[in-house]
């Protein structure tokens, strides 16, 4: 596959909760020298742009669950991918439906192991979402949150900050000590990412 290996970041969370945004911004801190690849896995029909085409950066869409119905699309697409372009770095985004264990075992594969290295997982997560009931009642919202190095924390301007605290304590019950927990309100929040000094998991 690749002479040298592509990091692999994971970008988790529902629907709506600011992972496009959070790939955007990613995408922004990339430097300019490297080839990236973006393989977005939302089965959200919200409705949401795609992502704009940029220089250097291979962008396609995966159709089904990656974690099941689409797995095989994920790993050819991936396979491709790699093939194609030797990005330096691929952003893989889940759907919400999407089970983290499963999505990271097939990363982990011995097939992909020359060619792949996982980095750490990323998962976006919005206020509005961490103070709903029915986003915390559903299992794959919280393995999602809980199984994410980063999580980046998105905030309508309409939250007072009672529910912005409320948000923050709700996610630190369900994420490890280790997370690295980050709120980002706006483009200049985001465009502080360094995704180089993210840690692995």
């Amino acid at each position: 596959m690749t002479p040298h290996p592509s990091a692999v970041n994971l970008i988790l969370g529902a629907s709506g909760s600011g992972k496009t945004r959070l790939i955007e911004a990613l995408l922004d801190r990339r430097p300019n020298a490297e080839r990236w690849a973006v393989l977005m896995n939302d089965i959200s029909a919200s409705g949401a742009p795609a992502i704009p085409l940029r220089e250097s950066v291979d962008v396609r869409r995966i159709a089904g669950c990656a974690c099941c119905t689409g797995q095989l699309v994920l790993r050819t697409t991936l396979v491709s991918v790699l093939r194609a372009g030797r990005p330096a770095r691929v952003l893989i985004e889940a759907s919400a439906a999407a089970d983290p264990k499963a999505l990271l075992m097939l990363l982990r594969d011995p097939e992909l192991a020359s060619a792949v290295h996982v980095g750490a997982v990323l998962a976006a997560a919005s206020t509005q979402q961490l103070l709903d009931a029915r986003y915390l009642s559903a299992p794959v919202y919280r393995a999602q949150l809980a199984s994410a190095d980063v999580v980046v924390i998105s905030t309508e301007e309409t939250v007072n900050e009672e529910r912005r605290a409320a948000a923050r304590a709700v996610l630190h019950d369900i994420v490890s000590d280790r997370t690295r927990v980050m709120e980002a309100d706006g483009a200049d929040e985001l465009s502080t990412l360094d995704i180089a000094n993210f840690p692995s998991p």
